[in-house]
């Protein structure tokens, strides 16, 4: 998205005004303000507050995915893909720049019961879902629906742990972790993660 066309600057000033404050405390207004551009243009370029913030996500996804890409054209093997995956994911969490503004925009609505959720959790499927249950496929060699999901839902809940659970993370992490340390910690999830993958798939158990 160029970010000099009117409807980039409104993306740009919508990620910043939703990515604190959450849908609910946001206002055109603020963004219009934000982005120097009169309601008419917004009104125009997305028709609701809804669409405009549903297209934020899709956006703060493209801005994520440049800094951290979820997938590793390198990766020789489904370890490496889950690797990148994973590695990807944590790095968001951890970024206070804008690659990191969709994690804040997931932290603040899906535990918010007034959040547009049909809206979040389809995004959230269509840019990582469908990648990681790829991946998963791959990993486990099935195509069993059932056992992708469950393991899909294990790993997720590896991903996501540094921001749903910030205090736990601020007894973790009492300063920002350097590049060094946040690898480590990386690393850890990885290894959890697959162990708990060959704990799921025998074929996956033999091969590691």
């Amino acid at each position: 998205m160029d970010r000099k066309t009117t409807k980039g600057k409104i993306l740009a000033a919508a990620l910043e005004v939703f990515a604190p404050k959450g849908y609910a405390a946001s206002t055109i207004s603020v963004i219009c303000e934000k982005a120097e551009v009169n309601i008419a243009a917004v009104n125009y370029h997305f028709g609701s507050k809804e669409s405009l913030f549903q297209q934020t996500i899709r956006y703060a996804f493209e801005v994520a995915e440049d800094s951290y890409p979820l997938r590793d054209p390198q990766a020789a093997t489904p370890e490496d893909e889950l690797r990148c995956y994973i590695s990807a994911i944590i790095r968001r969490s951890f970024d206070s720049g804008p690659a990191g503004r969709i994690d804040q925009i997931l932290s603040h609505e899906l535990v918010r019961e007034k959040s547009p959720h049909h809206l979040i959790i389809g995004e959230v499927q269509n840019h990582q879902g469908k990648v990681l249950r790829a991946i998963l496929g791959r990993l486990l060699r099935t195509r069993s629906e059932n056992l992708i999901t469950k393991a899909l839902v294990n790993v997720v809940a590896l991903c996501v742990f540094p921001k749903l659970a910030l205090p736990l993370r601020k007894r973790l992490f009492p300063e920002p972790p350097n590049d060094v340390r946040l690898q480590s910690y990386i690393d850890g999830q990885i290894d959890f993660a697959l162990a708990g993958l060959a704990a799921l798939s025998p074929k996956l158990s033999s091969s590691l």
